[in-house]
């Protein structure tokens, strides 16, 4: 049985049950601690919408992804769905403050999944599951996650990150335009 402090793993992954379910407050710590890791090298991120200046506070995910965004490659996909219709809302101006910190930015039109991606240069973490990037996804709902950290099953979800980005246009003042919105 693992002895460590949640969010970090044994040298020998071998000795981790492959998944483990997590609930939105475990998400939430392990996202937290992922972006704190100083070896951290690429970060994905894929939820209905966000709300990242009430998430974890705002000195904590907002913040974090900020900070982080010009040293790591950092991306972020939420759906047009998840997005309020005007372009003053909170949620477009903590889009429009991550991407200005280098944050990758995307919208998805129909978007639903939630994925969350971390990598080192020889450690790996991956989370799939209900929780959005909310306060109510991270916090208060029952939410149900599976995280684990092994390569193989990272390189499958890395695959269909991959496929969600082919199917994203990047946040701009265009991608408002397009859907009848005014910036």
């Amino acid at each position: 049985m693992l002895t460590k402090p949640f969010g970090s793993e044994p040298s020998d992954i071998s000795v981790i049950p492959r998944f483990k379910v997590l609930g939105g407050e475990e998400l939430r710590s392990l996202i937290s601690t992922w972006l704190d890791r100083p070896g951290l090298a690429e970060v994905f991120l894929a939820s209905l919408t966000v709300d990242a200046s009430l998430v974890m506070n705002r000195q904590d995910l907002l913040t974090k992804l900020e900070t982080r965004g010009g040293t790591v490659n950092t991306t972020l996909i939420v759906s047009r769905m998840g997005l309020s219709d005007r372009p003053s809302s909170r949620r477009w101006r903590d889009l429009a403050a991550l991407s200005s910190a280098g944050v990758r930015v995307y919208i998805c039109s129909q978007l639903h999944a939630k994925l969350f991606l971390f990598k080192e240069q020889e450690k790996v973490c991956w989370a799939i599951g209900s929780s959005n990037l909310t306060r109510f996804g991270l916090a208060s709902n029952e939410e149900t996650n599976i995280r684990g950290f092994h390569t193989a099953d990272y390189v499958i979800f890395r695959q269909f990150a991959q496929s969600l980005l082919d199917k994203s246009e990047p946040l701009s003042k265009e991608s408002f335009q397009r859907s009848d919105r005014t910036w």
